[in-house]
């Protein structure tokens, strides 16, 4: 009796043995293959893009063997905190629809299988750009010298513009500038994007200016004067301090000329004196000589209108109009400083920023390429707007 018990029991299990050890040769989980899938490797957006919507899909390669990802996003490369942590996805993308513009974020993902999970990818960084509805022309203005500033005859004929001095060679890298000033409805999109309500495009100078003062609107921009406001679409935009120019351009993804760049989109590389050549004409420019057909006596016309005064490089009313805010400091013996002959960006320090073009009320001399003006950072006038560049 207890043969015909154990027999039949040794023959099952030697037959389970023998068909379990034979399946293990075909079994795709075997221990021939139970290791962590691979690192993810980046698919998009480019490490390092300084120009990413806020609504965006970031993708990563398909890793061999896994079965699912994690990813962490958050706007420290420590990953100290997150906005983003999510585990289990199947998919090698996944869609983010909730950042902030103008900020850096950093993110991260890891490959999960049955038998565990790989190292964390490389950290890769990217920064959103602004939220904008704008369109702004552009005009190129390629990498090279230009002759910056006036000679000591200059100034004796011009007795104001020492500052000017010394004439130098400078030398920038390609650029683009807008190729009308920034204008009315161009400022007005700003506005509605929630321009005065986003501290990210502001300096915190300016912040703190804008808040304290209950500032929302430019000067003039209600009343209408100077041709101010939405009734006046395609006119410079007026009554802004340097504050409000440099957040619009940081909105708009740029930011306000140096004052070495406004001056060779307006001169070109041969030291002229005005954007059209070295001699004046009224009829050029909206300027105090009101030559015909400057018909605008007390106020800005419209970009543009001017097209026999536009520059070598195709800049329009970078003589007269308005005169145009840059991101400089001024300093007035600035030229003399080694770091003014490369790229450069003004003084580090200053209690006024550079302006640049001459007015609609500048003579001759207020309207060359060369003149130096400045003014407080909070001042808003009547006779000063800006352009951008990026």
């Amino acid at each position: 009796m207890t043969k015909r018990i154990i027999l039949p029991f040794l023959l099952t299990v030697i037959l389970v043995l023998f068909i379990c050890t034979g399946c293990s040769k075909n079994d795709p989980a075997s221990t021939e293959d139970n290791t962590a899938p691979s690192v993810p490797l980046l698919v998009t957006p480019a490490n390092g893009d300084t120009a990413v919507a806020t609504y965006l899909t970031l993708g990563w390669n398909a890793t061999s063997g896994a079965s699912g990802y994690t990813i962490q996003i958050s706007t420290d490369s420590m990953f100290i905190t997150y906005i983003c942590n999510k585990n289990g996805l199947r998919e090698t993308n996944n869609t983010i629809s909730t950042l902030d513009p103008l900020t850096s974020y950093y993110w991260r993902v890891k490959a999960v299988n049955a038998y565990g999970t790989s190292e964390w990818s490389d950290i890769w960084e990217f920064k959103t750009s602004p939220v904008k509805s704008v369109t702004v022309e552009w005009i190129v203005i390629p990498a090279g010298n230009f002759t910056m500033g006036s000679t000591e005859a200059d100034t004796v004929t011009w007795p104001y513009s020492s500052g000017e001095y010394p004439q130098h060679t400078v030398y920038l890298a390609a650029y683009q500038i807008s190729k009308y000033e920034i204008t009315n409805a161009q400022y007005k999109a700003f506005m509605d994007a929630g321009g005065y309500t986003n501290s990210a495009y502001w300096t915190t100078d300016g912040w703190t200016w804008k808040t304290t003062n209950s500032i929302n609107e430019p000067a003039y921009w209600t009343a209408g004067t100077y041709n101010s406001g939405i009734a006046y679409p395609n006119h410079p935009v007026v009554g802004v301090s340097w504050y409000e120019a440099y957040a619009f351009c940081y909105w708009a993804g740029g930011h306000l000329p140096t004052e070495a760049q406004w001056e060779k989109a307006a001169r070109y590389t041969d030291a002229r004196y005005y954007p059209w050549g070295s001699t004046w004409d009224g009829a050029k420019c909206n300027s105090s000589d009101n030559t015909a057909p400057d018909t605008f006596a007390y106020s800005r016309s419209p970009v543009g209108f001017f097209s026999a005064g536009q520059s070598y490089y195709g800049g329009y009313d970078m003589a007269g109009n308005v005169w145009e805010w840059c991101n400089d400091w001024y300093g007035s013996a600035y030229y003399s400083d080694p770091g003014a002959n490369t790229n450069p960006t003004g003084p580090t320090t200053g209690s006024s920023r550079v302006l640049r073009g001459g007015s609609f009320g500048s003579n001759d001399c207020n309207c060359r390429v060369a003149v130096r003006g400045s003014y407080y950072l909070d001042g808003r006038l009547s006779v000063v707007g800006f352009r951008a560049v990026q």
